[in-house]
């Protein structure tokens, strides 16, 4: 009959036994912990795109906000994606940092993307919506039931990269056509409590 390791015992591989807490012979083990690990959203950025904190005179930013920026001249219809992210069945609480984005397949909804965890995410979850029509640099669309972002104008250095859906995904969306079109001031789409 095989006995079972008591996991209150600490294994001393010079002594080849468990004994209770420190080894009274050899000591003390030394423990190293893990180096930290950036969130895998800052690791997938490509090197047109630096993640950089938004700062205070930015008057839209809300809490602790960090932003996707040009690092050199990014041409129109430069595309980037498709944005990766878990799918989920209920609606993650975004606020006005993070664009809402519905998965779609054969036109069909099948669930949100989870823009909350940037260990799961790439970098497009940085991009910030933007929430005027002079800030639309970048739209959302749909191509091949992915989500993809492109930039609908040329992007300049050090520029933040600030996105709004597409009209057909507005569409899709259940948007105002007129907010996708810049016609009324256009907002993050929140389904929980925004300060706008």
């Amino acid at each position: 009959m095989k006995k079972e390791m008591d996991q209150d015992l600490l294994w001393c591989e010079d002594c080849k036994k468990a004994v209770p807490g420190d080894c009274t012979l050899h000591g003390p083990l030394q423990h190293l912990p893990d180096r930290p690990v950036s969130p895998r959203a800052v690791k997938t950025a490509p090197k047109v795109i630096e993640i950089l904190p938004i700062t205070q005179a930015d008057d839209d930013a809300v809490g602790t906000a960090v932003g996707a920026f040009a690092t050199c001249n990014i041409p129109a219809r430069t595309c980037f994606g498709p944005f990766q992210a878990d799918t989920v069945s209920l609606p993650p609480q975004v606020g006005p940092n993070r664009l809402l984005l519905k998965r779609f397949q054969a036109g069909k909804e099948c669930g949100y993307l989870d823009v909350t965890n940037d260990y799961v995410c790439n970098w497009l979850i940085y991009v910030r919506p933007a929430h005027h029509h002079a800030q639309i640099n970048v739209i959302v669309f749909l191509y091949k039931d992915e989500i993809y972002f492109c930039t609908s104008r040329m992007v300049p250095v050090q520029q933040e990269l600030r996105v709004w859906y597409s009209d057909e995904y507005s569409r899709l969306l259940g948007v105002r056509p007129e907010d996708s079109q810049g016609k009324a001031p256009v907002r993050p789409l929140c389904l929980f409590a925004c300060k706008f």
